[in-house]
């Protein structure tokens, strides 16, 4: 999903002016690394020399780790969105997402 449709549902807002529309973005970041780690997947099992692989287990490396902070970042801000509803006396069901084991980012 393009940026602008996130523009568009919070029309008055940014993207980064709401938790909503950063939770939207950070989904959106998680997909991006999600497509970047199976095409440098798909590059890794194709090549052979030694420098190129290790060039690319590094970018998969840090791709994990980028991938690990975006997921407790969109915990974070699902959970900043609920305390919000809470004290302003909406009841808002929390986004479930599958829990990992994930490390801290850093």
């Amino acid at each position: 999903m393009p940026i602008s449709n996130i523009v568009g549902k919070h029309k008055d807002l940014r993207p980064f002016e709401s938790i909503e529309g950063t939770l939207e973005f950070m989904k959106l970041l998680d997909d991006a690394i999600l497509e970047s780690s199976g095409e440098l997947r798909h590059r890794l099992a194709a090549t052979s020399l030694y420098r190129s692989r290790t060039g690319l287990l590094l970018a998969l490396y840090k791709l994990d780790q980028l991938s690990d902070c975006v997921r407790r970042s969109k915990r974070i801000l699902n959970d900043l969105s609920l305390i919000r509803s809470a004290l302003m006396g909406q009841s808002v069901e929390p986004q479930r997402e599958a829990r990992q084991e994930v490390s801290v980012c850093r």
